[in-house]
């Protein structure tokens, strides 16, 4: 049996291009993908296909979110101060609480169901430093049905007391969280390395991710330039290298698989670093002025041609919310050109739409799969509850309609591979 959801489309082409497709039938078929896409009135529906009918709706690709902190879920809104004091004060305290097992799940739970909620399908996340609760994040997503990439937070220097693993029990707990959960639940679970940052980590354990990624083939996630405060402990930390984003490219974390989270803070010669590897840099703006860490000049990196997608980084960003996430990088994107005098220079509803889907599989190498909605692809979606009648066809204007109006709203439904994970159709 297949499945034809009536309704209104969003669905990205490129990051200056986004197709309305207003009054629309997608059909699903019983694996999940999708057979096609194409105006109601040409539809052809027999008897045995299930019609779902969701006329004052708008249907998204589902929503991939490119870096978050799962245990740090329960810490939003806490605390307050820049980027290492908070750290010190609230979230290592916290993350050590994820020892317990019993904790680790609850917050599992809750953090994987308010992604999903918010019509999030896809997101890379940390875990804390321990093996058993990155297993628990593992078998959460799997039983909840989200696409995952999932990695142990790697800290090998004290960041606080106890929070750090010793360099020979990180090698087994990640060969061990490879082997049991990479590639996982249909292919919807994935291990990504996550040494958490220069800060953390040896240049032994640089060098041991680097070649553990290289090796298997894995996406590799940490942080770059977050704050002035964290650029000077560097120089302290590592001396023997010209500067922050050296760090990574001499131990060789900086690849086409890896994803940078932040980098406000980088010179012309780190910036030609970073596009050489071709490695992603992860803009998060709410969490970026929470902390007071700065604006990342979005604009300028997309001029010269740097990947980008987006991320909520929870718990300093404080919501789960993609949409939330979208428009906050066009109001920092406006802020930006304010204070240094190039107003008007502020990014599309349609951009931020594309970094939030296409453009995150893409940087996934994942858009065979998902990110859009095209024949062939499997049946991601995100449905949120929006009359389209009285809004400007333009697809523009929807979506910047959507993405201000809805972006504290939880979806309708979400489905991921044609099957409702979230919410009720």
């Amino acid at each position: 049996m297949k499945t034809i959801l009536r309704s209104n489309f969003l669905n990205p082409v490129n990051h200056d291009v986004c197709d309305f497709l207003p009054d629309y039938c997608l059909t699903i078929d019983e694996q999940g993908k999708i057979v096609s896409i194409e105006p109601f009135a040409l539809t052809s529906i027999n008897e045995n296909d299930r019609l779902i009918e969701l006329n004052n709706c708008v249907i998204t690709p589902g929503l991939i979110d490119l870096h978050s902190h799962l245990p740090q879920y329960s810490a939003i809104g806490i605390g307050k101060g820049t980027l290492l004091s908070w750290l010190s004060n609230y979230i290592i305290p916290l993350e050590s609480k994820f020892s317990n097992e019993k904790f680790a799940h609850e917050q599992s739970v809750a953090f994987f169901t308010e992604a999903l909620l918010y019509g999030t399908t896809t997101i890379v996340t940390y875990c804390s430093i321990h093996r058993n609760s990155t297993s628990i994040a593992f078998e959460t997503a799997a039983a909840l049905g989200i696409r995952a990439f999932i990695g142990n937070s790697l800290i090998d220097l004290p960041n606080g007391p106890g929070y750090f693993i010793p360099l020979e029990t990180i090698k087994s707990d990640i060969e061990y969280l490879l082997k049991k959960y990479h590639l996982t639940n249909s292919d919807k679970l994935s291990y990504i390395v996550s040494p958490r940052y220069a800060g953390s980590c040896t240049k032994e354990l640089m060098n041991y991710c680097a070649n553990f990624a290289k090796m298997n083939d894995l996406f590799i996630q940490t942080h770059l330039a977050e704050n002035k405060s964290e650029l000077e402990l560097m120089k302290k930390l590592h001396p023997e290298f010209d500067n922050y984003t050296g760090i990574y490219a001499k131990t060789g974390l900086l690849t086409d698989k890896t994803f940078l989270a932040h980098c406000i803070y980088l010179d012309q010669s780190e910036l030609a670093m970073i596009q050489k590897a071709g490695s992603i840099v992860c803009h998060c703006p709410t969490s970026n002025r929470y902390l007071s860490s700065g604006i990342m000049p979005l604009v300028n990196y997309q001029k010269i041609g740097l990947r980008i997608g987006l991320g909520t980084d929870v718990a300093a960003g404080y919501s789960l919310s993609l949409l939330n996430e979208a428009k906050e990088a066009i109001e920092t994107s406006k802020s930006y050109g304010i204070s240094n005098d190039r107003n008007g220079n502020d990014i599309s509803a349609t951009y931020a739409f594309y970094l939030s889907t296409k453009g995150a599989a893409e940087n996934l190498k994942m858009s065979d799969k998902v990110g859009s909605i095209q024949i062939g692809l499997d049946a991601d979606l995100a449905i949120f509850e929006m009359d389209c009648s009285h809004e400007s066809p333009i697809a523009e204007d929807i979506l910047r309609t959507l993405i201000y109006k809805k972006f504290n709203q939880t979806a309708k439904a979400v489905m991921i591979e044609g099957e409702c994970v979230s919410g009720t159709l």
